[in-house]
Parts: C-alpha cells; structure tokens; sequence
C-alpha cells in the first residue's frame, strides 16, 4: 500500500486460524485463535513536510551533476551545503532510506466450563500471548546534503533491533441465581499480567565513527484480585457492589498494591410506559480507579546509567566511564481517581425519544508531577512523585430519537453536549503559594520556550503568555505586550494565565 508521501510504502501478510467446539454436550465451550503477521515498513522522511512548507518554489528540485546527489543544495562560500538553509525536501525522501521488518504472532484461548453439578456456577479462563519481533535499518549516503560533514565524514548507517511480549491468564468464576423476588449474580476473579521488551541500536557515520549506541529492557507485572456483586430486587431497585485489588511491579513492595471499590444504585421508577412519560430511571454511582501507567518501569529504584564520552574521569593517561546516578522516588504509589455521578434516563413521547441527563464530579489524587526538588535532597533537580490533585466536573446530555418513522423509512437523530470544569488544586508536596507551575507545550523549531502551564487554581495546560497590546482600533501591535508588574521591561515576570485549549462545552449531533 503506497502512502501519502514518496517513500512511504507499507506490506501486511496475515494468516489466522480460529477452533471453536463444544465439548461434554456442551457444558464445556472452547475458543482457540491464531494469528501471525509480517509488515514492511519503509518510513518517508516526515522532515520533508516543513522542508516542502519553506523550500524556495523558484529553485528547480535537481540540479544535475553536483556534487549532492544531483539535488539543488543551498551552499555556503566554500562549496559546503548551508546548514540554516531549508533541505531539498525530494532529497529528504529519496536520500533517507529507513526500513524494518516485524514479525508477529497473537494466541488467544478461552475455556468456559457450566459444570454440571450446579449449573448457575461457570467457571472462565482465558489465556493470552502476543510476541513481535522487529528489525530495521537506516541508511543515508554520505553524499546527501542534510547528512554533510565534511570533518568526520557524513551519511548514516543505523541498524536496530526490538522484541515485546505481553502475557495473560485470566479466570474467574461466575454465578447467577433467581429466587421469587431478586437476581442474585456474583463474580469473582484473579488476572496476571507480564509485559517484556529488549531493544537495542546502533549509529554511526559511513565513516564508521560510532554516533550512538543504546540497548535497553524491561519488564512489567500487573496482579489482579477482583469481584462484582448484582443484585436486582422486584425488577425495579439494582445494586452493584465492584471491589478490585491491583498490584503493579512499577512500584516499591510498600507502595504496588491498591484497593479500587465502587458501587452504583438504580431504580427503575416507570418502565415500558405510554404517553408523554414513558420511562424513567434515576442512578447514583461511586468509584475509584487507579492509574499506574506513568512512564518508565523502575521509578522507584536506583537506578545508575553510564557517562557520556565528554563526562568520563581522567586516571593517569586513561579516561574512565563512571556511572551516573538517577533520581528516584521509593513512595511513588498509585494515582487514584474517585468519581461521584448522578443520573436521570427518560423515555418519551411513548419511546420515540430516549436520554440521559448526568452530572459527576471526578477528583484525581497523588496525581504524579515532575517537579523540582531542593538541591541535595535527591540525584536530581527534578522527579516524578505523587504531589498533584485536580478535579473535573461536569454535566452530559445525550438524546437519541425517530424525527419520522413510517413503514419503509425511518429518520432517527442523535445529539450529545458535555459540559466539564477542570482545575489543579495542588501540585507540590506542601502548600507553596510562590510556586509558578510546571511549564509545558514545548514550542516545535527547538527554540526551548514553552506556551502552556500547570498551575494550582487554573485548569490544566493554561496559556502562559504575554498580555497583547492593542491599537484604538482593536488590532493587536506586533512586538508590544503589557508590563504587567510595572518594573519598566518586558520578561518572563510579565507571563501570564490566559484561557485554555479545552473548550467548556462540547457538542455533537448525527442523524441518519
């Protein structure tokens, strides 16, 4: 399959094989299915966007004969390409040669067992394994313009090399009992998780003066111990009771294990009404979820990684590579996430429109942040630990209906609007009425200034900019901002807290 830019072709081959029987008359039903697949790759140059944006229209592509691989090159006195100039982006995309290859086989069984002796009891195990393996390289010739370098000679070559597995056993039992009154229906389970990668590279110029080089691992367990509770009385009042333990290898043996109980209650005040009112059930809802999922495998471990060539220790006539400490953090532990909802869900005009109308406040707690922390307190300036709160609230209105039904047409529509207010209410360990934030919203073109913030009080990702002045006429004067603290010039004390990219309201409608 070609894509969008040249040099950006893409190969799947897939095979699948899938067994599903029955076995002793049926109280055992078994699912088995395979699938293996191999994709090509060759990734274009995705530089070639902004080069094609700034490359001079007036100048031809080619330019036969030079010394750059026959494309036109900007060059400075000497006869070197201009490093400030913008690439040829056809050079970009036929100079860059970046291929790999991934082979990938997914096992996934199921076995569900009715047994026999008490057939409201089911008894579910499923199995997972997903492996890939991949391999790829990268070759630039050593006559390619944005490759030039004339003192350690230039080009690319990188080859690579990467391996994941991801392993799953899940079981748990199931039961479901009527009596004359109530529907009772109870799960409980347990689920184990182990993720594994190993990847390795290795850089250099065609020269063969080593650039970079890197090989990395991990692995990663999740421990589940988990059940649910149903019960519905005189089909009108439903209660669910949920409670989960989950245990993660990401943290410390103190910190990895966390309790995420929630519970919901519902009555069902109209069901399967005429008229105007035709249905009408009211929800309350509580929950708390964990998130664990915050970037790196060992955050808190020690971790010690090796030197750079420019940082190595001088022994006699030998330089040493030493071993350079990380900052970490033993307490990290779970975010948690604790969520109330309430909700109405109607029915009217004898069902022909049908919606919910829910309101929640969601509070997230031992939100993990990068902060700074005081000199020699930690290997660092800055770690991940959990200093960070922030709430969510909001309100949701979804309405799903038939404008004109007849019998062989029918025109049904849909629309949703959501409503959320997002503020920080704490970020640092101790209450730090001076503390600016955390700057984020890296600006593109490797100018290292930011445009957003977190901020405690403010919504996340908030503008942090300079205030604009304006003409009599209400046009902005380019180069002329505010001097908001009065000290006579213009700097990063002059930032300041403006709007947000999240709108407060989202809309949306479908009709079909």
């Amino acid at each position: 399959k070609a894509g969008i830019l040249l040099t950006d072709p893409f190969t799947r081959t897939t095979a699948a094989f899938s067994l599903s029987p029955g076995l002793l008359d049926n109280r055992l039903q078994i699912n088995f299915n395979v699938k293996g697949m191999r994709t090509h790759n060759r990734f274009a140059n995705r530089g070639a966007i902004g080069a094609a944006l700034f490359f001079d229209p007036t100048q031809p592509v080619y330019d036969e004969g030079n010394a750059y691989g026959s494309y036109f090159t900007w060059l400075q006195n000497n006869g070197d390409p201009n490093p400030l100039a913008p690439a040829n982006p056809l050079a970009l995309l036929e100079l860059r040669d970046d291929q790999s290859d991934v082979n990938r086989i997914l096992l996934n069984g199921s076995a569900d067992y009715r047994f026999g002796f008490l057939p409201d009891l089911r008894a579910t195990l499923n199995l997972g394994y997903d492996y890939s393996k991949g391999q790829g390289t990268v070759n630039v010739p050593d006559y390619a313009s944005f490759a030039y370098d004339a003192q350690n000679g230039g080009g690319e070559k990188t080859e690579y090399n990467q391996e994941k597995k991801n392993e799953l056993l899940e079981f748990y039992l199931t039961y479901g009992k009527e009596f004359e009154k109530m529907r009772l229906e109870a799960m409980a389970g347990y689920s184990w998780q182990h993720f594994w990668y190993s990847d390795n590279f290795f850089s250099s110029n065609l020269a063969g003066t080593e650039v970079n080089e890197g090989d990395n691992a991990g692995e990663l367990y999740l421990l589940s111990l988990f059940g649910r509770l149903n019960l519905t009385f005189s089909e009108r009042y439903l209660l669910t009771l949920t409670l989960r333990r989950d245990g993660t290898s990401r943290f410390s043996p103190d910190a990895r294990w966390g309790m995420f109980p929630s519970a919901a209650f519902a009555v069902k005040v109209i069901e399967n009404g005429s008229g105007a009112l035709s249905s009408l059930k009211l929800r309350l809802g509580y929950g708390v979820t964990g998130q664990q999922d915050v970037g790196g495998y060992y955050l808190y471990l020690p971790r010690y990684l090796a030197s750079f060539d420019n940082a190595r220790y001088q022994f006699g006539d030998e330089f040493v590579t030493t071993l350079r400490p990380e900052g970490y953090d033993y307490n990290i532990k779970w975010e948690e996430t604790t969520t109330w909802n309430a909700a109405v869900d109607f029915g009217l005009l004898d069902g022909r429109l049908n919606g919910t109308l829910e309101g929640y406040i969601r509070q997230t707690d031992d939100l993990i942040n990068f902060i700074p922390v005081p000199a020699g307190t930690n290997l660092t300036n800055f770690i991940n630990t959990n200093v960070g709160n922030m709430v969510n609230r909001g309100v949701e209105l979804t309405l799903n209906g038939t404008l004109l039904q007849a019998d062989d047409f029918n025109w049904d529509f849909g629309f949703n609007a959501t409503w959320n207010q997002n503020e920080i209410t704490k970020l640092t360990a101790s209450d730090d009425p001076t503390y600016q934030g955390v700057l984020v919203g890296g600006i593109s073109g490797a100018v290292g200034n930011t445009i957003q913030i977190h901020s405690v009080g403010y919504p996340a990702n908030s503008f942090y900019v300079f205030e604009q002045v304006y003409d009599e006429n209400g046009k902005p004067i380019e180069g002329l901002y505010v001097d908001r603290n009065g000290d006579g010039q213009i700097n990063s004390e002059d930032l300041y807290r403006y709007k947000k990219p999240q709108p407060d309201l989202f809309l949306g409608f479908n009709s079909f």
